[in-house]
């Protein structure tokens, strides 16, 4: 993996759109608690879309030894906890396009609220339940790439290495532009321009039948 120009987590910009590949929790954890607590810290909205890590968990891990600390962040909305399947496939199977507007939409919610700005985390393993398609996945981050920068929204996603194949894990490193090295952020060198485009009756994916829940993996061509 070819990495340049280190930065850490709390430095982070509008914009920016981070890839995070880990092999335990406690490699995963190094970055997205900072990530979040630095957000809160900021006066920003933090959206999370949870997968197989659950609401409750992950705010214990947010409290660590100080029990209820973050409690009223969850209380206020600053800090959002959603379901994979509620954000991203609705009742039509995940639509690219309706996806990208839904970020849009919640940063524009965040903007009128007062917050500073929308940070989004989002683990990724809902992609195995709903998709067989690298290319579709690349779109996806590609367009992101996109439209990040001109809401000013951060994002960062989760990949654990343990249920992704290799192909699925390097073709998505390469259409973020910002990776991770433990918890330090990394200028990606293997990030390219991913053009594909997809055609409109394309946009909506019916889910597949879904693997077992965090066992699945995308198949390898």
């Amino acid at each position: 993996m070819l990495l340049q120009t280190s930065r850490n987590v709390r430095d982070v910009h509008p914009g920016d759109h981070i890839c995070h590949i880990y092999k335990q929790e406690q490699e995963r954890d190094a970055l997205l608690i900072p990530f979040i607590r630095d957000g809160l810290a900021r006066h920003e909205q933090v959206l999370c879309i949870l997968d197989t890590l659950s609401a409750e968990a992950l705010l214990a891990r947010l409290d660590g030894d100080l029990s209820g600390t973050y409690l009223p962040y969850v209380t206020s909305e600053q800090l959002v906890f959603l379901g994979s399947d509620e954000f991203y496939a609705a009742q039509s199977g995940f639509d690219v396009s309706a996806t990208l507007d839904k970020f849009c939409g919640r940063r524009q919610f965040a903007q009128e609220a007062g917050y500073t700005g929308l940070r989004v985390v989002s683990e990724m393993s809902w992609t195995l339940r709903y998709t067989t398609d690298i290319a579709l996945l690349m779109a996806y981050e590609s367009q992101l790439n996109e439209r990040l920068p001109k809401s000013g929204c951060i994002m960062l996603c989760l990949y654990d290495e343990r249920r992704f194949g290799s192909k699925t894990l390097s073709a998505m490193l390469r259409v973020h532009p910002t990776s991770t090295q433990g918890d330090v952020l990394c200028d990606n060198r293997a990030y390219v321009v991913y053009t594909h485009r997809l055609p409109t009756a394309d946009r909506a994916v019916p889910p597949v039948v879904p693997p077992q829940r965090g066992t699945g993996q995308i198949p390898e061509a």
